[in-house]
């Protein structure tokens, strides 16, 4: 709903975007014109947004089931611990890692690139892996 929501309300004209109702009256297009007349980045940033998005959710899923699918499956040496190290890492804020991240992110110099997500990619693993572990157990 709120996104069907904020699609309705983008199809107002802005004189009349804080009256009542859902539906707009006389749907316009205009505000879409004047956000791609004013700012000629906007595609670029919308194009970047779905190439994070596609990138990060085919890499967890991909990494999560292989990773989950060995946790559950092959016995070998230090499982348990690895997994419970991995379980650790998960009770830690994320937040306690944002200074430390960007230290290193900016030594390497992977401050605004697509590889400065990378850290995040691995933190989004561990919960993953996690429940591929449990998902592979139980079949």
């Amino acid at each position: 709903f709120p996104f069907v929501f904020s699609l309705l309300m983008s199809l107002r004209e802005p004189a009349r975007t804080f009256e009542p109702g859902i539906m707009p009256g006389s749907p316009t297009l205009s505000n879409y014109v004047e956000i791609l007349r004013s700012t000629p980045l906007f595609l670029r940033w919308v194009g970047n947004s779905v190439v994070v998005a596609v990138v990060t959710v085919l890499g967890v899923l991909v990494l999560s089931l292989m990773g989950g699918y060995a946790f559950a499956r092959i016995r070998f040496r230090g499982r348990s611990g690895l997994f419970v190290m991995m379980l650790g890492s998960m009770m830690v804020p994320g937040q306690v890692f944002w200074i430390p991240n960007y230290v290193t992110l900016a030594k390497l110099g992977w401050v605004n690139s697509y590889l400065g997500l990378v850290p995040g990619l691995v933190a989004t693993l561990t919960a993953g892996v996690f429940l591929a572990h449990f998902m592979h157990e139980r079949t």
